[in-house]
C-alpha cells in the first residue's frame, strides 16, 4: 500500500490566494477544544493556530519553492462557505481546461 500511495498526495497541495482568513476560525477553535479535551497533555494545544495547522497538515511550507500556505486539506476542514465555494469554482474550471 505504501508503495502505491502518490508522493505529492492532492490535499497537501497548497493553495495560492487562499490565506488564514479564508478559515472559519470558529471551528478551528471548537476542534482545538475538541483535541485538547481528548489529550490534555498533547504538545501541540499550546501551538497557535498556524502551528497547530501545521501539525496537522492544514498548513504547509513547500522546501523546494519556498512557498507556504493553506493546504487543500486544511480548507476542506475549515473554511468558510464562501472560500469552499471559490476553490470549487476554481476546480472545476481548471478540470474544464484540461
Amino acid at each position: 500500500m505504501l508503495a502505491d500511495r502518490p508522493d505529492n498526495p492532492v490535499d497537501r497541495r497548497i493553495l495560492e490566494h487562499f490565506t488564514l482568513e479564508d478559515l472559519d476560525l470558529t471551528s478551528l477553535q471548537q476542534y482545538r477544544q475538541r483535541f485538547a479535551s481528548l489529550r490534555p497533555t498533547h504538545p501541540w494545544i499550546e501551538e497557535n493556530d498556524k502551528d497547530f495547522l501545521s501539525k496537522l497538515g492544514g498548513w504547509r511550507r513547500d522546501r523546494s519553492s519556498g512557498m507556504d500556505g493553506l493546504t487543500i486539506a486544511g480548507l476542506l476542514m475549515f473554511g468558510k462557505e464562501e472560500a469552499l465555494l471559490r476553490y470549487h469554482v476554481d476546480y472545476r474550471e481548471r478540470c474544464r481546461g484540461r
